[in-house]
């Protein structure tokens, strides 16, 4: 069976489609929501009863208020009850049935691949993909992920479709993000905005003067110096752009660039660092901190992989991001994956570079998922260095290929120096003269 059949099986089992008709996983979760809903609804009648008891003891007056006195060991009972932890786990009950019901009532599978920054995850999924480092910010290579995208197989006719909705957090969201943040970084200041504008007044407060850990001054730089940049995107409708070197500003917390020339000028309004070893300029984003949800829409390279959806995660490993990018993580696992895909680079003897950050992500894991069996839909994946040589120059390492390789020899005459690549060559399988776009190499 095919990988696309094995996916649209699953799909009807959930559904209740195809050889599944009326037996399927979804009918079953609706039927416990129904039940669960109608006991929610038992529960609350029953406490306004217990409620009108109280209330008619307490005033002697109506129809209950004589009850103590002509039943009072039944009335000392009826007092006695406390439907608060009853209800608190109905309402987690109900709210597990909607996950459920919303997972199964997709119509992919979704796989999210998770782990460290810098192990290869994100080209992991640009191989499966085919997008590129402006739609997939790959740590490795010139930028790193800021923002959860979600891409989905494109099973048009069009070869070359791309497409991404981008969808924003309300103000109501972002302030209830930003209030948790500061609750995190200042646990003992009772520190909190009530609207978008107390944002920038941050910058006010003691707490972020004299500033000497990089956690907190991530936050300011990030949320509190560039809100006028990002600000505008809270509350706005959902953005469709099928230009993927645009979405790089929106899902990415940076990019790299050789030099100051090579920066586009829309990203000039950007925070740039100018890294000391290598002399490359570091452009810092700041509007993934305002994109809720990247929505990809990508015809995979391999043609059978039918209705599978991958979830990019942040890697995990930024200090001043740490407790923010993992409870991103949590979530998607929790709300968006029916499976997970555990990226993990070793060194080149086998171990690990970072054991205790290793063990540690693992155990908050099964720590964070223990309710949700994570043994049985979490795969470990072993990334193994490639042995892969540029096909520029044969090297296997110290070859930057997405910036160009200085042993890049001509496709039109094998020269690596002292070519005027523009010049006419002769082509060796057809004999042709003319450049290489007009010849046989073309087609």
């Amino acid at each position: 069976m095919k990988i696309r059949e094995q996916v649209q099986e699953i799909i009807d089992s959930r559904k209740g489609q195809g050889k599944y008709q009326g037996n399927g996983r979804l009918a079953t979760i609706q039927q416990k929501l129904t039940f669960v809903e109608q006991l929610e609804k038992d529960v609350d009648a029953f406490e306004e009863f217990l409620n009108q008891i109280k209330s008619d003891i307490q005033q002697s007056n109506g129809k209950f208020a004589d009850l103590v006195e002509k039943q009072p060991q039944f009335t000392n009972r009826l007092l006695e009850i406390h439907l608060h932890e009853l209800k608190q786990k109905i309402a987690a009950q109900k709210n597990e049935l909607h996950r459920l019901q919303n997972r199964f009532s997709r119509d992919s599978v979704q796989v999210a691949f998770i782990g460290q920054a810098r192990q290869g995850k994100s080209s992991f999924l640009q191989r499966i993909s085919g997008l590129n480092d402006d739609t997939i910010p790959s740590s490795s290579a010139t930028d790193c992920t800021g923002a959860i995208s979600i891409i989905s197989n494109y099973n048009g006719t069009q070869k070359q479709f791309f497409e991404v909705e981008i969808e924003y957090y309300s103000a109501l969201e972002f302030i209830a993000a930003v209030n948790n943040k500061l609750s995190q970084l200042f646990p003992q200041a009772h520190l909190a905005i009530s609207s978008l504008q107390d944002i920038p007044s941050l910058a006010f407060k003691s707490e972020f003067q004299n500033i000497d850990d990089d956690e907190v001054r991530n936050f300011k730089e990030t949320y509190i110096d560039s809100f006028h940049i990002y600000s505008p995107l809270l509350g706005h409708a959902n953005e469709v752009k099928t230009d993927e070197k645009v979405v790089a500003e929106l899902v990415a917390k940076y990019k790299m660039y050789k030099s100051e020339k090579d920066i586009p000028q829309a990203f000039h309004m950007y925070r740039t660092e100018k890294k000391t070893h290598s002399g490359d300029i570091q452009v810092f984003f700041c509007k993934y901190v305002a994109v809720k949800v990247a929505y990809i829409k990508k015809k995979f390279p391999y043609a059978d992989a039918g209705n599978i959806v991958l979830v990019d995660t942040i890697g995990l490993g930024n200090a001043p991001t740490e407790v923010e990018d993992k409870a991103k993580m949590f979530d998607v696992l929790k709300n968006e994956s029916d499976a997970a895909v555990y990226i993990y680079k070793p060194s080149e003897d086998g171990a690990s570079k970072n054991p205790k950050a290793e063990a540690a992500l693992l155990s908050d894991l099964q720590s964070e998922l223990r309710d949700y069996e994570p043994n049985k839909w979490l795969i470990g994946v072993i990334n193994k260095k490639s042995e892969e040589k540029c096909a520029k120059c044969d090297k296997k390492d110290n070859c930057d290929k997405k910036q160009g390789c200085s042993e890049e020899k001509c496709a039109k005459c094998d020269k690596k120096d002292n070519c005027d690549k523009k010049a006419e060559h002769k082509c060796k399988g057809c004999d042709s003269t003319a450049v290489k776009d007009s010849c046989c190499m073309k087609k």
